[in-house]
């Protein structure tokens, strides 16, 4: 999704309230709610939700001093009042704690925030993100580091954060660093080599993440909201290796890689063919930090096919033997047991986000504006409201997309609120404008945009 910076901002302050006040009745039933929507909110917040800390008032209390103009944004994007929001930080400790005493039970919540290992602070990481930013991190003989952030804007400015980090007790991620004491500065360079810098404040307030499970650490500024989607990493960590990756000849083979923890990373290759019929490889790989490379054995062999409306799945073999390492840029697979399978170079794709932005606006049901409204926020939320102008549903929009078996991309819309009373899926084609949303698999409620 296409996320503003209000959205990524407030979905650390309001998850809590968001998710918990709905129609769960239960801790389980909140908790099987959140795990259920944890992926979307994890691609709007960025794994925001983290944020919150064990004692639930503390970060709003700290971002009401920081950034008092914040919160009518923050109200305003979300409909919430501020003040309930800082109050459901209690209860969202206290189901955070009953996760933490019951992980089993919990399953793939647990699994997707807390981190039992020990964080390594102290080093340089680069920003998968932007790849344009640096976090240099060095310890201090009080127990707390000295952090410094180098963004580079343009080849001739870079912006600077420099603060004191102090480590603190945190629920999630297997740690934090906070701060107050932030100098932030901007550093010029002019044709002639004159180096000019200006320092915009010296009081500057902020907490940085580190998460599960490849120690990723996340930073969150309280002033100027810096950071929200960056994604610091050390140049030898299994991260650098995480996402999507395509082959650079046609783009029929896509390499899917998802770190277990920083020695081991879960594999899917696919291999594009027909609508009926393809290939797929699957396995558990070992990572070597020495020569960034993967290594694996037992792989699964999986024939795809499809008869239009449903794909099964044969396996072929289970003992697939092979490794995937990094080379200039590029990852190369090199399977032992097929030779044609050598020497296929694949290439680093960006995260999906489609633009939402296109959507924003009002929209008619029937074209007629008395008959009742869908109203889409630029940050993705959206609001439905009868004729009489109450609202009926209040939800949220992401993109997602599958890939059929002849390597084309179907994409989908859609439509979801966090208590489950509402969710719809269009398809949509992000190469042409959207002139109507038709619920109902195209046989529902129709709402046509009202002219600008």
């Amino acid at each position: 999704m296409n996320h503003s910076i209000i959205r990524a901002a407030a979905v650390a302050f309001a998850a809590a309230a968001m998710l918990f006040c709905t129609a769960c009745d239960t801790i389980d039933d909140a908790a099987a709610a959140a795990a259920e929507k944890l992926p979307g909110l994890i691609e709007a917040g960025e794994e925001a939700l983290g944020r919150l800390q064990e004692k639930g008032q503390e970060l709003p209390e700290k971002i009401k001093e920081a950034a008092p103009d914040l919160i009518a944004q923050i109200e305003e994007a979300t409909g919430l009042d501020f003040e309930a929001i800082a109050e459901k930080g209690g209860e969202f400790s206290a189901l955070a704690k009953d996760i933490l005493t019951d992980p089993e039970g919990y399953g793939e919540l647990y699994g997707m925030f807390f981190d039992n290992d020990p964080v390594t602070w102290e080093g340089t990481r680069q920003d998968l993100t932007s790849k344009r930013a640096t976090m240099e991190i060095v310890p201090l003989d009080d127990g707390n580091y000295h952090v410094d952030i180098f963004w580079g804007s343009s080849a001739f400015e870079t912006e600077i954060w420099s603060f004191t980090g102090v480590p603190g007790e945190s629920v999630f991620g297997g740690g934090f660093l906070e701060y107050t004491d932030c100098v932030r500065k901007t550093v010029a360079t002019d044709d002639a080599g004159n180096i000019t810098e200006t320092v915009h404040y010296t009081d500057g307030a902020g907490e940085l993440f580190a998460t599960s499970p490849v120690n990723t650490i996340l930073w969150f500024d309280y002033v100027d909201l810096a950071g929200l989607d960056a994604k610091f990493v050390f140049p030898d960590s299994i991260a650098n290796l995480e996402g999507t990756w395509e082959d650079i000849d046609d783009g029929k083979i896509v390499l899917s890689l998802q770190p277990v923890d920083q020695q081991t990373m879960e594999c899917v290759i696919f291999r594009a063919g027909t609508l009926e019929n393809a290939e797929q490889w699957e396995f558990t790989a070992a990572f070597d930090s020495s020569d960034m490379s993967l290594s694996y054995e037992n792989a699964r062999y999986i024939r795809l096919t499809s008869d239009g409306s449903e794909i099964t799945e044969e396996t072929v073999s289970e003992d697939g033997t092979g490794r995937i390492y990094l080379d200039n840029g590029c990852l190369v697979w090199e399977d032992e047991k097929n030779p044609d399978l050598h020497g296929f170079r694949f290439a680093f794709v960006p995260e999906f986000d489609q633009d939402i932005e296109r959507l924003q606006g009002v929209w008619y049901l029937n074209g007629d504006p008395g008959a009742g409204t869908l109203e889409i926020k630029e940050n993705g939320d959206f609001l439905m409201n009868n004729p009489d102008g109450s609202a009926a549903v209040d939800g949220y929009i992401y993109y997602d997309r599958d890939r059929l078996l002849d390597g084309s991309l179907v994409y989908w819309l859609h439509f979801d609120t966090l208590d489950d009373s509402f969710s719809e899926i269009i398809r949509d084609d992000p190469d042409s404008e959207i002139k109507e949303i038709v619920f109902g698999d195209g046989t529902g409620p129709c709402y046509i945009k009202a002219e600008s």
